[in-house]
């Protein structure tokens, strides 16, 4: 619930789980930084012990590894009323 109610982590896809006060963390973090808040959420309730955070970071996407569409792969829609 910790993660699910902070703004930050809200939409972060993570399982969660549970063993006598450690909790084990995996999914997928947008960047080191969400990785980083979700294993200090999970520290800071009471009776957690220990956190393994085994998030993966998601692929980092640069505008230089953007490209157009190309032409011949548009298709042109168009609708009467």
């Amino acid at each position: 619930m910790a993660l699910l109610s902070h703004r930050s982590t809200s939409s972060v896809h993570t399982k969660v789980g549970t063993t006598n006060g450690v909790v084990t963390v995996s999914g997928v973090a947008k960047n080191a930084a969400e990785k980083t808040l979700v294993t200090k959420l999970a520290s800071d309730i009471s009776g957690v012990k220990r956190v393994v955070n085994n998030m993966i970071l998601a692929p980092a996407v640069s505008e230089n590894s953007i490209r157009p569409a190309r032409v011949e792969n548009l298709r042109v829609v168009s609708t009467s009323d």
